[in-house]
């Protein structure tokens, strides 16, 4: 079974993001990062997935504050979201939504 899949600068949307959650539920990491037409509903793709994931970079994908919500509410333990334009109210509400 694959456990790690990197599939960053591939030039992937959310269509094919969700296709990968969907379908790879042994993964414990999946590196998605620089696929901007992914977005939102790539990372919301991804923390729906019944895949037991540890890791998730979802850098420079064009999440909003949404997406990286829902990345935190996937319960990864490690997740990259840098490289997305998310502000100040969009840190705030990402800070809100992390548990110490």
């Amino acid at each position: 079974k694959l456990f790690r899949l990197d599939v960053s600068n591939c030039g992937l949307d959310a269509a094919s993001i969700k296709a990968i959650a969907e379908k790879a539920s042994s993964l414990v990491e999946l590196r998605y990062a620089n696929n901007e037409e992914a977005g939102d509903a790539g990372a919301e793709a991804v923390a729906a997935s019944d895949a037991p994931l540890d890791v998730i970079d979802a850098s420079g994908t064009g999440i909003s504050s949404r997406g990286a919500i829902a990345l935190i509410g996937g319960g990864a333990a490690s997740i990259f979201i840098n490289d997305n334009a998310f502000g100040d109210d969009g840190v705030t509400a990402i800070a809100e939504c992390i548990e110490a």
